[in-house]
């Protein structure tokens, strides 16, 4: 509830503190109620997404490049990463890649090991031989831009959204590459903070209605 109130969101009364008294507003309030927070917190969802973007308030999101923009505004230290040497996976990475094979006790697992391993297999054959830091930074964008797309496909199956997952940790796992090969504290600061920020505009690119311009926020 404190969160909510910090963000502007609106809740039913039962969700902050569940007793007779609110569960009897809520009651009576009924569907109408239900639609009149939904309501506020539409564009309310709208307007902290603008400020997390750092966007203006009037920026319409009917497109990706609000948020194309809102990336090139903290890609600074991605550009900085692009020029470190090469790096090669330690025990760490190679350890979190095979974390990510499929329990092949689970029946069924046979049928998508095969597509899964082969992706992680690749990765840690290419972080082996070492990939300098414009390499690892255009893996990242590749693996995530791929994702996204097999998150966007409504008709995916689940082996494809499988797939997704491991190569979104594939992502993660070469940005934690990048950090552990960073002896810079200010560049490792700025990084982990556009990291961060970079995150925050894929997952709500991914959570908008273009058609609208709004944000879903069971997607979300």
């Amino acid at each position: 509830a404190r969160e909510a109130q910090r963000l502007g969101i609106a809740l039913s009364p039962e969700d902050i503190q569940s007793n007779i008294g609110t569960r009897t507003i809520s009651a009576i309030a009924g569907e109408q109620g239900a639609k009149a927070i939904t309501a506020v917190n539409k564009n309310q969802v709208r307007k902290i997404a603008l400020n997390e973007l750092g966007l203006p308030e009037n920026t319409q999101l009917d497109s990706k490049q609000p948020y194309m923009i809102a990336r090139m505004r903290v890609a600074e230290p991605y550009s900085q990463v692009k020029k470190l040497p090469t790096m090669v996976a330690d025990e760490n990475l190679i350890s979190s890649l095979n974390g990510l094979r499929p329990d092949q006790a689970l029946i069924g697992s046979n049928q998508k090991a095969k597509a899964l391993n082969d992706i992680i297999d690749d990765a840690i054959n290419k972080t082996s031989a070492g990939l300098g830091g414009a390499q690892l930074v255009k893996n990242v964008q590749a693996l995530r831009q791929e994702a996204k797309k097999t998150y966007n496909n409504k008709s995916a199956d689940l082996q494809s959204l499988d797939l997704a997952d491991t190569k979104l940790a594939i992502a993660n796992s070469l940005e934690s590459m990048i950090e552990s090969n960073i002896f810079n504290p200010k560049l490792l600061s700025s990084f982990r903070d556009a990291r961060q920020k970079m995150a925050k505009t894929y997952a709500y690119e991914g959570a908008t209605d273009f058609n609208t311009g709004m944000i879903d926020v069971n997607k979300l």
